[in-house]
């Protein structure tokens, strides 16, 4: 996250994104990937925001696989920004919720802004920075 630059980082995300809704198989590892890069470490905090964001984007397409799902919760308890720890914990519930009830992903267009402006309950589709404040 943010140890190279993209000259397309949305369309980066996008194949991310499809390539995990099309390849079941290698969720585990796209889900341990997004896990190791979120932690810190030295380009940590350049890449930190759109790496949740991914996560974020991940999550609304398709939910952590069987064998991931204990460490996948316990890395949003522990791991997740203050700010979002709420939202990501209910949106993780809701993929695990879709996943179980016939595999239909939260989010259909491949795009983290969307995911992001779906997440945030913002029906405008931008580059949102943080989730919207629980009431």
């Amino acid at each position: 996250m943010g140890v190279k630059k993209a000259t397309y980082p949305e369309a980066l995300a996008e194949e991310w994104l499809r390539y995990g809704v099309a390849n079941e198989g290698h969720r585990c590892e796209l889900y341990a990937q997004l896990m190791k890069q979120l932690t810190e470490g030295p380009a940590w905090e350049k890449g930190a925001e759109k790496g949740w964001q991914l996560f974020v984007a991940t999550l609304s397409h398709f939910a952590p696989p069987p064998p991931l799902v204990d460490f996948v919760a316990y890395f949003l308890r522990y791991t997740a920004p203050g700010s979002w720890a709420g939202q990501l914990d209910r949106l993780y519930h809701s993929s695990l919720l879709a996943a179980k009830d016939g595999g239909e992903p939260i989010q259909k267009s491949f795009s983290v802004a969307a995911a992001m402006a779906a997440w945030q309950g913002d029906a405008t589709v931008g580059a949102p920075t943080a989730p919207n404040q629980p009431v």
